[in-house]
């Protein structure tokens, strides 16, 4: 039986320093592939050192927004405007004032960088071991969530990406007094934790993160969850999110969180 996909809501474009895919082009594949609502969330980074360091231009972003609404709305595509933030907890003065001046619908909030290290280098993971690692970054990633500002934690175990093809192994049930911090906040904060299929497509072939944590966040008292394949490729966009529903389900969700102007306005049937 078919899934349907009510919306992919983490994506990237040319808008975002790590795409080279239009952002017309994610949008005629969301048609193609069935997904009635998408939103498009671009690296804003303020961490000195990132590759995306300085390059999120907000006004090409909305004018390329307009563009596609105007060209695909009336082909019954809803595109919400998005953005993935880095390290909030860090630059909340720097970034609060671009979230304030354009009308947003979703901010993701990410954790790239773990004590001023990026989590996308082998190098960090070659000189800590896996506990430390974990222990240092859900801890942060805490304190990012505890800050608020955003509506959805995007990937939670985004370190496992490279961790894995370090250390050969990744398991959360082996961090859970770690994890469940982080889902309070997000409780207290109102902030969806985000099932992300990006890691799918990669060598662990693991969602973020997997269904033990989604099914602690519920049985704490967990409402609001998103979805998104974290895609900066047409073939990639709605990856694994059937999985990702499959997932929801089993953890006990009947619903999905939709968000429009940075708010909670509805809770889409899975």
């Amino acid at each position: 039986m078919t899934v349907s996909i009510p919306f992919d809501y983490h994506m990237h474009s040319t808008n975002s320093c790590d795409c080279r895919t239009p952002m017309a082009e994610m949008c005629r594949e969301a048609i193609r592939k069935g997904i009635p609502e998408i939103a498009f969330t671009e690296h804003l980074d303020r961490q000195p050192g990132d590759y995306c360091y300085d390059r999120y231009d907000p006004e090409q972003f909305f004018r390329d927004i307009e563009a596609c609404r105007a060209e695909f709305g009336p082909q019954g595509l809803t595109i919400k405007a998005g953005i993935e933030v880095g390290e909030m907890h860090l630059f909340r003065a720097e970034v609060e004032p671009i979230l304030n001046s354009y009308p947003y619908d979703l901010v993701l909030g990410s954790l790239h960088w773990n004590q001023g290290e990026s989590i996308f280098e082998r190098d960090y993971f070659l000189k800590r071991e896996p506990q430390d690692v974990a222990r240092d970054y859900f801890t942060e990633l805490a304190e990012l969530v505890n800050g608020g500002g955003f509506n959805i934690m995007s990937h939670m175990d985004v370190f496992k990406r490279v961790g894995y093809s370090v250390h050969k192994r990744f398991d959360i049930t082996e961090w859970e007094e770690y994890v469940r911090p982080i889902f309070a906040a997000c409780i207290r904060q109102g902030i969806a934790p985000e099932i992300n299929t990006s890691a799918l497509r990669m060598p662990i072939r693991q969602t973020h993160p997997t269904v033990e944590a989604i099914r602690w966040y519920r049985e704490m008292g967990g409402e609001l969850l998103s979805i998104g394949s974290d895609s900066h490729t047409p073939h990639d966009l709605g990856f694994g999110l059937e999985q990702a529903i499959a997932i929801a389900k089993e953890a006990g969700f009947t619903h999905l969180t939709r968000f429009a102007g940075r708010k909670v306005v509805d809770f889409v049937p899975i």
